[in-house]
């Protein structure tokens, strides 16, 4: 018994060690031209499955440096609706950091806590692959992701901005429940971005209408 209880404690002496040394240890990684992320650089949307119509501009404006010296982008989300052709009923804007740490894209939240975040694609991306957050550790709670992506297949995809061939079609799903519930459907096309999403719960449907990438 008192072996057990000695080997116990070292795997969990060595599980907490583990934690804590990937908490604090990241690694960039060479995606940056496979996913385009430089100041200057941006992308419309355009969502009209409904009677009014969505727009949405994604445009990076800055960047940092945060530990280890990873360049974090600073991504700027403005969504108008208009109900009537050029009559623009709202506008919403928020910021939000995307960075490359530990072959994942990952959308960041709050720059002073990089545990809070969402992993929008990780590389090297092939069909079938899947990925969710891992969960979150602290003193008093464990926070899980309940959602998860996985690489579905390569399809070609036409929008207003163009044909683009050979995207990767990815799927976010909840996990346990039923895919026709919720369900998220991105289309990304290397060397430019996401292309197309759809989600089944409003439902929306948005392509790209245009974009600009800085060589």
């Amino acid at each position: 018994m008192r072996k057990v209880i000695i080997i116990s404690i070292l795997i969990l002496v060595g599980i907490c060690f583990s934690c804590t040394k990937q908490k604090h240890v990241f690694k960039s990684t060479p995606t940056a031209e496979y996913y385009p992320l430089r100041v200057g650089n941006f992308w419309e949307y355009r969502d009209n499955s409904n009677w009014y119509e969505y727009h949405l501009r994604k445009e990076v404006v800055d960047f940092c440096l945060i530990q280890g010296g990873i360049p974090a982008y600073k991504i700027k989300y403005l969504r108008t609706r208009a109900v009537f052709q050029d009559t623009f009923e709202y506008e919403i804007e928020r910021f939000t950091y995307e960075a490359f740490i530990d072959n994942e894209v990952r959308e960041l939240y709050d720059l002073n806590d990089t545990s809070n975040y969402e992993i929008m694609l990780r590389f090297p991306i092939k069909v079938g692959d899947s990925w969710h957050k891992p969960p979150e550790y602290s003193d008093s709670m464990v926070v899980i992701s309940f959602f998860y992506d996985c690489v579905t297949a390569i399809e070609d995809v036409v929008t207003p901005a163009g044909e683009f061939e050979d995207c990767y079609k990815i799927e976010k799903n909840f996990l346990g429940g039923d895919p026709e519930f919720f369900r998220e459907e991105r289309w990304f096309s290397p060397q430019v971005g996401f292309v197309k999403h759809s989600n089944f719960e409003f439902p929306m449907k948005c392509s790209l209408v245009e974009y600009k990438i800085i060589k």
